[in-house]
């Protein structure tokens, strides 16, 4: 095949999978550059998509544009911090592309990461955002308030303060599993993870915990290991479990935030011969698919049942021809209880 024929198919490929949201295509010579071929290559590869009606140069003749109708709708973009691919992101790609639209992930390493700036200029039918869990996001938080209901933001209910939000199930639903554990003789409940309360899920969770504990007057440490944002949390959880450990306190149950931080607590109960599910109970919340193939399985509180089909009422509005409604805040209200093995 001719090297533009091949250009051209794989300019068509990018522009029908919405890999240039900012609805328009590099220069020329940056085309050139990126496909591996001459300068005269590309532009006669321009010059038939231009033909075909694919794209088109705009106004000023300066740029090349790509026309909405070859792209595929709803275009979907979600910014979030690197480590972040869980079941909502997963729920995000599968439903936008049952609704016929596609998806395109952009992952940040800091709080003034270029791409998260790109991403916002681009032209995305709706914008997912995870914001870091720190105070530092003040200033993304700011930006965001001029794209209206084309931005919804995950994790953090941020409705009353203008942006749409969606938020996992009620965190009162870990009372489930902690009254499992109260009917089994439990009689120390101590809670690892950092207490981020710009998070509704995490400063939700938190207050549960506390509240049973001083209903039922049974103690538990709050383990904070200080996991800051862009840093990975099972080395520090490991060390802050090591450390309480070794002060003699043995935990009927350990809380873990979220999942992230579990492999941490499981190596620290490893290396204190402390087996899960038999000398101690573990328990998390969220990302059910994780916690079943951990050894022993993670007890969990899991919100995949009714995930994909709020993910699917929320991201309809966002096709052609509809407008999104009033409604500013979503939260998950099914849930189901996966105890694993992990609970003695």
């Amino acid at each position: 095949m001719l090297k533009y024929r091949q250009m051209v198919e794989l300019l068509e490929q990018r522009i029908h999978n919405g890999e240039y949201p900012g609805g328009r295509l590099p220069a020329v010579r940056q085309l050139a550059a990126d496909a591996g071929v001459s300068y005269l290559t590309a532009r006669k590869a321009i010059q038939e998509l231009k033909d075909s009606g694919m794209i088109a140069h705009n106004e000023s003749n300066r740029r090349i544009v790509i026309r909405k109708t070859t792209t595929r709708h709803p275009l979907v973009g979600v910014i979030a911090p690197f480590w972040h691919f869980s079941d909502w992101m997963r729920s995000i790609r599968d439903v936008t592309g049952e609704l016929g639209g596609m998806v395109r992930f952009v992952s940040y390493s800091s709080n003034s990461d270029p791409v998260i700036t790109e991403a916002l200029n681009a032209e995305f039918d709706l914008l997912f955002v995870v914001l870091p869990g720190d105070q530092t996001n003040a200033r993304l938080r700011d930006r965001l308030y001029r794209f209206g209901k084309r931005v919804v933001v995950l994790f953090q209910d941020l409705s009353g303060e203008g942006l749409r939000s969606m938020i996992g199930v009620s965190p009162d639903s870990v009372k489930i599993l902690l009254n499992k554990l109260l009917e089994r003789g439990c009689r120390r409940i101590d809670l690892v993870g950092t207490g981020n309360h710009n998070s509704a899920d995490i400063s939700g969770r938190i207050r549960v915990w506390r509240e049973f504990l001083a209903e039922h007057k049974i103690p538990g440490s709050f383990l904070d290991p200080g996991i800051r944002p862009f840093e990975h949390p099972e080395p520090k959880v490991r060390k802050t479990l090591l450390h309480y450990l070794s002060t003699g306190v043995k935990p009927d149950a350990i809380y873990c935030l979220s999942p992230g931080g579990v492999l941490g607590i499981y190596r620290a109960c490893y290396e204190k011969n402390l087996r899960i599910g038999k000398d101690v109970s573990v328990f998390s919340f969220g990302e059910i698919e994780h916690a079943r193939i951990l050894t022993p399985a993670l007890a969990t509180i899991s919100a995949n049942l009714g995930l994909d089909r709020a993910m699917r009422e929320l991201i309809g509005q966002y096709l052609p021809g509809r407008e999104p409604d009033e409604q500013m805040l979503f939260q998950l209200k099914e849930y189901e209880i996966f105890e694993g093995e992990s609970l003695k």
